[in-house]
């Protein structure tokens, strides 16, 4: 009902009330939280038209995210509807759906934009920013695209990013050799030991160590294809 209607279908003026007292303990902890956060959004003075765009305005000096930016990784904009709490995504096309009705991909896309400061003035109290695993539900050329966004988030704070991605990794090295990052460390965490290694990298060239659960896969994958060339020579002597 949330994600279709809004938080405002739990009551206009009990959503708040109903929402973090009566349903607290029968709701994640991030929806709540999620909430919270729209209903902040919506009593902000400052918002002053019913539809704003989460892009950020042109006339903005200290801006760091543009419209472009957002535009490049979601093909599209979004919006939010103070009055029902609704966030909205348009395509290119200009065909516009409500989140829950887009992909799961630009969903998750929208969910980072969404949080992540996009002025000068936002970093003043924030030391880092933790991402987990951006390449959920992701095509690997968006894959590549959300990791230069979040580069350039990076050139204003601290970034942590956990991921299972290869693309994640090599576009971070390329963009560190490219001087788009000031710096870059990659540690492996072993899932045996739960120790944490560092991973080779060279920073004039934007080689990085290949991983060594990623390692194990190639050489799986390239075991298979061996055997499988193998069989098919077989049968191609049998005939």
């Amino acid at each position: 009902m949330i994600e279709t209607h809004g938080a405002r279908a739990l009551g206009f003026q009990n959503a708040e009330k109903l929402t973090f007292h009566k349903f607290k303990g029968m709701m994640r902890p991030l929806l709540i939280d999620y909430l919270q956060h729209l209903l902040a959004v919506s009593r902000l003075k400052t918002v002053k038209s019913k539809i704003i765009s989460m892009g950020i305005s042109e006339e903005e000096k200290n801006e760091i995210l543009e419209p472009s930016d957002i535009t490049l990784v979601i093909s599209g904009g979004f919006f939010f509807d103070r009055d029902s709490l609704i966030v909205t995504y348009q395509n290119e096309n200009g065909v516009t759906v409500p989140l829950a009705g887009a992909s799961s991909g630009v969903a998750q896309l929208v969910a980072l934009l969404f949080s992540l400061p996009s002025k000068l003035n936002d970093f003043e109290n924030i030391p880092f920013i933790v991402v987990e695993e951006p390449e959920i539900n992701l095509h690997a050329n968006h894959q590549l695209k959300v990791t230069t966004l979040l580069a350039k988030i990076a050139r204003f704070t601290n970034l942590i990013v956990t991921t299972h991605s290869e693309y994640v990794l090599q576009k971070f090295a390329h963009l560190l050799a490219e001087n788009q990052i000031d710096g870059l460390k990659v540690y492996f965490i072993d899932p045996k030991t739960h120790k944490a290694s560092l991973v080779g990298l060279k920073k004039e060239t934007g080689e990085i160590e290949l991983l060594c659960s990623i390692d194990e896969a190639v050489e799986s994958l390239a075991g298979e294809g061996i055997c499988l060339m193998e069989k098919s020579n077989v049968a191609d002597d049998s005939v």
